[in-house]
C-alpha cells in the first residue's frame, strides 16, 4: 500500500513525530530552504512484506519520508518503522522527485519578485503554472547539486504562454529567464 499525502496534511498520521527540519510551507521552513537544510517533500504510509504466501509472510508498517537535502542536491527515502527508527535510506541523485506544492510556491514567489520581470506583471494578469522538476548535465545550471523547475507565466485566460523561466530552488534563483527547449535535444 503507498499512499501519497502531502507535506502539509501529514498532522494526525503519526508523521508530525519524525524528525522534521520544519514544518512544510512555514515562513521559518521558506526562509531555510536553499540555505542546505533538508526539507521533507512528501510523506506516504507503506506495507514492508517479507517472506513469501507458502512461508510465514510478515508485513511491517513503515512511514516513508521523501526528503530533498539542498547541501548535497539529492534526494533520499527514507523509512521509519512504527517507533519513528530510521531503519532505510535510499538515495537519488537523478530523475529527482516532483518538488512539492511549497516549492512550487516558493517558485512562484522567486519569479515575482524577480526585478527582470517585473514589467511582464505590470503589463499583464499573469498567471503561474509549472513546477516540473528540470535536470542538465554536470557544469549547467541546473546540473547535479541544483534543484530547479520550470514556471510558466500565462495569459490570464491561461491560452498563451507570455514566458518560461527556469528557477533554481537551491539558489533561490533564475538561470534561465527566458527558457527555449534545445529542438535538436528532442528529435
Amino acid at each position: 500500500m503507498r499512499r501519497g499525502i502531502p507535506v502539509a496534511d501529514c498532522r494526525g498520521t503519526g508523521a508530525d513525530t519524525l524528525p522534521t527540519s520544519g514544518s512544510a510551507g512555514s515562513p521559518e521552513s521558506r526562509a531555510r530552504a536553499g540555505r542546505g537544510l533538508p526539507r521533507t517533500v512528501l510523506i506516504w504510509l507503506a506495507q514492508i512484506f517479507t517472506g513469501s504466501a507458502a512461508r510465514r509472510r510478515r508485513d511491517y508498517p513503515r512511514t516513508v519520508r521523501l526528503v530533498f537535502d539542498y547541501a548535497k542536491g539529492e534526494a533520499r527515502e527514507e523509512s521509519y518503522d512504527t517507533r519513528g527508527v530510521l531503519r532505510v535510506t535510499k538515495r537519488y541523485t537523478q530523475t529527482l522527485p516532483v518538488p512539492s506544492k511549497q516549492e512550487v510556491d516558493e517558485a512562484y514567489d522567486v519569479v515575482r519578485g524577480d526585478p527582470a520581470l517585473a514589467s511582464i506583471f505590470a503589463r499583464f494578469r499573469v498567471v503561474l503554472e509549472g513546477g516540473f522538476p528540470y535536470e542538465e548535465g554536470p557544469g549547467m545550471p541546473c546540473g547535479p547539486g541544483a534543484r530547479c523547475v520550470h514556471v510558466l507565466l500565462l495569459s490570464s485566460d491561461r491560452s498563451g504562454l507570455i514566458r518560461r523561466v527556469v528557477v533554481d530552488l537551491s539558489s533561490r534563483t533564475i538561470p534561465y529567464l527566458a527558457y527555449t527547449p534545445d529542438s535538436e535535444k528532442h528529435r
